[in-house]
C-alpha cells in the first residue's frame, strides 16, 4: 500500500470514527456491534447503502479479497450478514447486513 492510499484511508477513518463512536457508546453493552474490530465495522458500514460483491467490498475497504472474504465469514458466523445469490448473475454471491436496528439513521444520526 502506498503511501496516498494510506492517506486517504487515515482521511476516511477521521472522518468516520467521530460517528461511530457516536453510535456505539449510545448503544446497550448487549448490541451485537459493541465488540467488533474496526475492520469488521467498516465492513458493515460499506453495506449500509446495500449488498455488495466480495471483489467490490474488498476493493472499497483497499484489502485483499481474501482478507474481505475472511472479514466477511466472521462477521456471517456471528449473524451479522449473509450471503445471497445475485439476481443477475448465479455465480454472484453478494453480501449483505442482517440486523435490521443497524441502519443509515441510525448509524450516523
Amino acid at each position: 500500500m502506498n503511501r496516498n492510499e494510506l492517506l486517504y484511508q487515515a482521511v476516511e477513518l477521521e472522518i468516520l470514527l467521530p460517528r461511530i463512536m457516536r453510535t456505539i457508546f449510545s448503544l446497550k453493552n448487549s448490541h451485537p456491534t459493541t465488540e467488533l474490530p474496526l475492520t469488521q465495522l467498516r465492513l458493515c458500514l460499506t453495506l449500509m447503502n446495500g449488498s455488495m460483491s466480495l471483489s467490490n467490498i474488498a476493493e472499497e475497504l483497499k484489502t485483499s479479497p481474501s482478507a474481505a472474504t475472511q472479514i466477511a465469514d466472521r462477521l456471517e458466523k456471528i449473524g451479522m450478514v449473509e450471503r445471497v445469490c445475485c439476481p443477475d448473475d448465479r455465480r454472484v454471491k453478494k453480501l449483505k447486513l442482517t440486523l435490521p436496528h443497524i441502519t443509515p439513521n441510525r448509524v450516523f444520526e
